[in-house]
């Protein structure tokens, strides 16, 4: 952590490092994370693993820089060790299937919460069970034989079921007032235990918004064995968040030569259009002037 923090100040890169322990709630472990803030504006969190591979590339790039410190070595952003593009989990957020269990309709906003215990948002989040053509309710009298309800879980047994999971939405904490995140999407599985079952995902929400929008609804058919039957009494279904730091989509902003350069460049820019625009004032109150010298020419004769 100590070399990667010499590393980007040598660099004029301003990030910085930390170590973070957090405990994984389905394992009970201890986990090593680093905390990467990125220039004051957003702080991501890589695992153990991710932070040694880039730690490599910086190390490489220290040495170049080391051979001519004058300039600060350069990479594509895929393999630049300090710009980080791949998505992130901002947290977890779980849902009791005990409403399944009675074949009932449930919505609910359930807190998303991260690695470290911290509330990001709340996710909207509905569990609609499904008749034996897979439709969803209400059903109206004549109709009422087709309900799923069941007033006892072990009913359920042997039996298959449908039901349709629909996530319209988050609600981020805007702490701060400035969304850290973009391009979010949330995933779920019926059994996040299960490592053979395949993730459930939404599409993307592409932007920069506390609340991003998905609209998103899927039906799931599942045969109730005894160990589906005591998951849908007593487990849960977890959803988690994922997303893109909207801070420069994760690029770490240069500090010191390179910083003021950037800066200085971009005053440039801004007093280059600010000159445009005066130019272009200019041009329209000389044509205005021309029209009025005009205008007073014909006057003249006119009243001549």
């Amino acid at each position: 952590i100590d070399q990667a923090n010499i590393i980007a100040t040598d660099l004029g890169k301003e990030i910085i490092f930390a170590p973070k322990l957090y405990e994984n709630r389905w394992t009970k472990e201890t986990n090593v994370v680093v905390a990467v803030n990125f220039g004051g504006f957003s702080t991501l969190i890589w695992p153990w693993e991710k932070f040694n591979v880039r730690l490599t590339e910086m190390v490489n790039m220290w040495t170049e820089w080391e051979k001519n410190p004058d300039e600060v070595p350069s990479r594509p952003e895929d393999t630049d060790p300090f710009i980080d593009k791949e998505p992130q989990l901002i947290g977890e957020a779980d849902i009791w299937l005990n409403a399944v269990a009675n074949m009932v309709e449930f919505s609910a906003q359930t807190s998303i919460l991260s690695h470290f215990g911290q509330v990001e948002g709340k996710l909207s989040v509905e569990l609609q069970p499904c008749d034996k053509n897979g439709n969803v309710g209400p059903w109206d009298d004549e109709n009422d034989d087709l309900d799923p309800f069941v007033d006892d879980p072990s009913e359920l047994l042997d039996t298959e079921i449908t039901f349709e999971v629909r996530v319209s939405g988050v609600q981020l904490d805007v702490g701060g007032g400035v969304c850290r995140y973009k391009k979010t999407f949330i995933r779920y599985k019926f059994d996040i235990q299960d490592s053979e079952e395949e993730w459930s995902q939404t599409k993307e929400d592409p932007n920069a918004t506390f609340a991003p929008k998905y609209k998103f609804a899927k039906k799931h058919t599942v045969k109730v064995s005894s160990d589906i039957l005591k998951h849908v009494t007593n487990g849960r279904m977890t959803f988690q968040m994922w997303g893109i730091s909207a801070s420069h989509e994760g690029v770490v902003p240069d500090s010191g030569k390179g910083g003021i350069a950037s800066k200085l460049e971009a005053k440039r820019k801004e007093i280059e259009k600010l000159e445009a625009q005066l130019a272009q004032k200019e041009k329209v109150l000389a044509q205005k002037e021309a029209l009025i010298t005009e205008k007073r020419k014909t006057l003249a004769k006119l009243s001549g």
